[in-house]
């Protein structure tokens, strides 16, 4: 068994993602300090990234929005998985 160095705990959670430069997928798992998702497209490592995540808190949406880097990136069959180091977030209530 390998050593899990991750900081923060992971909880797994499909919730919708949308990319500032267009793309959109599905959260597979989500911390305090990154996230894993699922797309469609492409996203060089390295790279940095915007990118919001909605949620439902109490029968209200919420904006996840984060700015971060992209650490890895695995294709699965025809998706790719990317992960995300979060740099910045913060959350919004939409009127």
């Amino acid at each position: 068994m390998g050593i899990d160095s991750r900081s923060d705990k992971r909880d797994d959670v499909s919730l919708p993602v949308r990319l500032a430069e267009g793309g959109e997928g599905i959260t597979r798992d989500l911390s305090a300090s990154g996230v894993y998702f699922e797309m469609d497209s492409d996203e060089p490592i390295g790279s940095e990234v915007d990118l919001t995540i909605e949620f439902k808190l109490d029968k209200q949406v919420v904006l996840l929005k984060c700015h971060g880097q992209i650490m890895r990136v695995e294709k699965n069959g025809g998706r790719t998985g990317v992960a995300v180091k979060m740099l910045d977030s913060q959350l919004e209530m939409p009127v």
